[in-house]
């Protein structure tokens, strides 16, 4: 159950980072509408999902109304900075991709769960692929933090 719960909180922090974009521009009430719907929707899909799947549910359906949250903020703001004729700050298929990859890495974790033993091995292959290919992601970091 901790692999929604800590993806939600990459999510929510996108939210919040577009939001404030919004907020800058005094666009308020797109953020309370799309707040609005992904409330009501979370709290009907934990009516029906929790009592069919249990509380791992109410994770999976947070997951998912803030990922709902992060996109049209994401499109929102797009839509803002191309009518101000602004250049956004940010790459929409590196966001788009480091989402897609963050919850198909939470879900590989959710089904390894119940084995320790190849979760440590799935661990260790993932430290020793970042350390052999750290230079890579070093010089790929530095080129993200010029941007």
């Amino acid at each position: 159950m901790l692999a929604p719960i800590a993806e939600t909180l990459v999510f929510s922090f996108c939210y919040t980072v577009m939001s404030n974009i919004e907020f800058y521009f005094d666009k308020n009430k797109f953020v309370m509408f799309v707040s609005l719907v992904a409330s009501a929707t979370n709290v009907a899909l934990n009516f029906v999902f929790i009592s069919l799947f249990g509380f791992l549910a109410a994770a999976y359906t947070t997951l998912g109304c803030y990922v709902f949250m992060a996109i049209c903020h994401f499109v929102y703001v797009r839509a803002i900075f191309k009518r101000k004729g602004i250049e956004p700050p940010f790459n929409p298929a590196l966001l788009g991709g480091a989402g897609l990859g963050l919850i198909g890495l939470g879900l590989c974790l959710t089904l390894l769960y119940p084995y320790p033993i190849a979760r440590f091995c799935a661990f260790a292959v993932a430290m020793g692929l970042l350390f052999v290919k750290r230079k890579q992601l070093i010089g790929f970091m530095r080129r993200i933090k010029k941007k």
